[in-house]
This record gives structure tokens, sequence and C-alpha cells, in this order.
């Protein structure tokens, strides 16, 4: 049935994971998030962001925790800035960007931007050269990164 609890067979589940991603830090909210958020199918695409964000912006769309800026703050990226609906995960995004040393709060001055927002509200005046953003669920185009280098940006509803 639907309604029934899946238990370890001892123990207890940990409410988070951290793991590494091409030498990066992050976590996962194991007890409170949906699934874990971090799509796994989506590496090759952090992986590119990364080698485009020297000199660069990114505009990091529905940013979950920020991987994408992640990558392009290793990358060399001089700006980023995450569009995010959720308070806890901008707070866990911050964390991703400690751990992998990028400033003591989550931030390195002004080169990291987090905004809890609509993300379509955002696109009508996107603050960003790259465009990096996880398909929402149904829409996802595996091992195409949503990558693009030219203004204006539109968005996509349907």
């Amino acid at each position: 049935p639907r309604d029934e609890v899946i238990a370890p067979a001892a123990g207890s589940l940990p409410r988070e994971a951290h793991f590494r991603e091409s030498g990066l830090t992050f976590f996962a909210d194991l007890a409170g998030g949906q699934k874990t958020g971090f799509y796994c199918d989506q590496r090759d695409n952090r992986r590119l962001v990364g080698g485009f964000a020297a000199g660069r912006s990114l505009l990091d769309l529905f940013a979950h925790t920020g991987a994408f800026g992640v990558y392009a703050r290793r990358g060399g990226a001089e700006r980023i800035v995450h569009v995010e609906s959720s308070a806890r995960l901008i707070e866990q995004g911050k964390r991703d960007y400690e751990a992998n040393g990028f400033g003591d709060d989550g931030t390195d001055s002004d080169a990291t931007q987090w905004h809890e927002a609509n993300v379509v509200e955002c696109l009508r005046q996107p603050p960003g050269d790259l465009v990096g953003r996880v398909p929402v669920d149904g829409h996802r185009e595996r091992g195409r990164a949503a990558v693009g280098t030219g203004r204006p940006v539109q968005p996509h509803v349907r």
C-alpha cells in the first residue's frame, strides 16, 4: 500500500548525507527533501557550466541548493545569482558554498547572491550571461545543458 512506511532493518536513517562530485562537496536532505533534489544526470551539465564560467556571470534558475553555481564559482565566475523559491533550500545551498571554501557564510561578498523569488518574474530582467536551470519534473532534457550566452532570455511557460 502507498501509506506503508519503509524503515531500515536496523538503526535509523540519517537526516542528511554529504557526498563529493568532481571534487566538490554537497549535502542532500534525505529526511525533509523532495527526493534528494540533486539530479545526478545533470553532472555533465554542471561541469559544462563550470567550464564556461571564467569571467562571466551565471543566473541559476530553480537553483535548489545551487550546485550549478558552486561549479561556476570554482570555474571562475565573477557573479552568480541563484533564484529559488524555498528559504530552506537557500540555507542548504549556502552550506554547500561554505563546505567548498567559498566564503564563511556561504557567499563571498556580492559575487554570489541568493533570491527567494518566483523564477518567471526574475526572467523579465535576467541578471546573467549564462543561464543554468534544472528542468522541472516532466520537462527534463536529459544530457543537454540549458545554457545560453545571449540576451534577452525568454521564459518558457507551459
